[in-house]
């Protein structure tokens, strides 16, 4: 008795040189995903950030994200504002500050 190997649909797609061809063609006819580049947008804030810097929450959305994080002064926050503001495209802006328990407390929305 003879044993059938299975049909080409059912090997998994490394073994069907066409399949794989096809699987490859649909990848490129995909349109480009376009959303926030998490790294560079960590990477900018790294430069900019004091060593006071911590970050208490951060969420990107498909347009625009939200930082929270906290600096131990005013006069720390306007730095890493104009730092954020020399550089290039994501986009920073000041949502809110806020002094608590000797630091400051600030949101940062994100533009990208």
């Amino acid at each position: 008795m003879a044993v059938s190997s299975g049909s080409s649909s059912t090997r998994p797609l490394g073994d069907d040189p066409f399949g794989r061809l096809l699987f490859h063609h649909g990848q490129m006819q995909r349109p480009n995903r376009s959303g926030p580049d998490t790294l560079a947008i960590l990477g900018r804030l790294s430069v900019a950030a004091p060593p006071d810097f911590h970050v208490e929450s951060f969420s990107l959305g498909q347009n625009s994200g939200i930082l929270r994080a906290r600096l131990a002064d005013y006069d720390q926050l306007e730095t890493l504002i104009q730092s954020l503001d020399s550089q290039e495209a994501p986009h920073f802006d000041l949502d809110q500050a806020s002094s608590a328990d000797e630091e400051i407390v600030f949101t940062l929305r994100v533009r990208y």
